[in-house]
């Protein structure tokens, strides 16, 4: 029911949408059963179905890690469902569902709170659209509207041939993520490499991207990094650390200005984007070089060009 509405909401606005899953100490992989993590890995593949870019987070408070990710994102509107009630001591208390939390600390933002009561899921009711009279479905606290950017950049021209990486023996994630950081400043003179891994390498640790069916998104904020670079990894047999039930076959490695958090954000549109075309990721595959992952890419954002739509989200 969340991921439903909060698709049919980013289509209505016309914005990117992520689903976020936080992984406390509890649900370590090594902690839950095998049928709570096929649960979780299916309701993720549903995300990703639905269009949204899927962040797995580690944090003991749900709500904070919501926050900060909401925060760095520059995310408008948080779809969560309702509370499960509090204990009469732990109200004595004064503590707080995560719910009542989120909404009380929400800053700019909306906070949808969608009645996922077990009782009433078998017969959702459709929420009223803004503007209908009545009563919204929804308790929000004040948002800040971002307008959208006029013109989105475009892939092929973030990317280029020396930066483009086809593996065909099975790889490791941190080898992987180390070329394509080579790949991403060889030559140009921008960063540290060295540096610039340990950004990326601490960005996975706090929150993952590789759990996108088959394609991972790791992306850091580099100081004084004048214009955005990616680097983008095709693996014919996957990545033979990464504990997914589907390989991994696709790496786009995005560095940008930490000054310029907004590029980030247009950048990961652009790649959300891509990651659901499956035409133009087998095309990719088929590919023998770098030249003619480029050319695909390419070829790809003129059609979209040619019929109208921005190659961007």
């Amino acid at each position: 029911m969340l991921l439903r509405y909060a698709s049919r909401l980013a289509g209505k606005f016309n914005r990117n949408w992520y689903a976020i899953y936080v992984q406390t100490p509890s649900e370590a992989p090594t902690v839950i059963d095998a049928h709570t993590q096929r649960i979780l890995s299916g309701t993720l593949t549903l995300a990703k179905q639905l269009g949204a870019m899927v962040f797995t987070y580690k944090g003991e408070d749900i709500e904070d890690t919501i926050l900060r990710f909401a925060r760095e994102y520059r995310v408008g509107t948080i779809v969560v469902g309702s509370p499960t009630p509090l204990p009469a001591w732990k109200r004595w208390k004064g503590e707080r569902s995560t719910v009542d939390r989120l909404i009380h600390d929400a800053r700019g933002m909306t906070v949808v709170v969608l009645d996922t009561r077990e009782e009433e899921a078998a017969h959702p009711r459709p929420a009223p659209e803004r503007g209908e009279g009545g009563a919204p479905p929804a308790r929000t606290t004040e948002r800040t509207t971002v307008p959208p950017a006029s013109r989105q950049p475009v892939l092929s021209t973030l990317i280029r041939p020396g930066g483009i990486v086809i593996w065909n023996q099975p790889v490791r994630k941190e080898i992987a993520l180390r070329t394509l950081v080579d790949a991403a400043i060889g030559g140009r003179g921008i960063g540290d490499p060295a540096t610039i891994l340990g950004l990326v390498l601490k960005r996975e640790e706090e929150g993952s991207t590789f759990f996108n069916e088959g394609v991972a998104f790791p992306h850091a904020r580099v100081a004084n990094l004048e214009n955005p670079v990616v680097a983008m990894g095709v693996t014919r047999q996957g990545v033979t650390d990464s504990s997914l039930e589907k390989p991994m076959e696709y790496i786009f490695l995005v560095l940008t200005p930490a000054e310029s958090p907004d590029i980030q954000v247009r950048i990961l549109g652009i790649l959300a984007r891509v990651s659901r075309n499956r035409h133009l990721l087998l095309k990719i595959q088929s590919c023998r070089t770098p030249e003619e992952v480029l050319a695909a890419v390419q070829d790809w954002e003129a059609k979209q060009l040619a019929g109208g739509v921005e190659p961007a989200p």
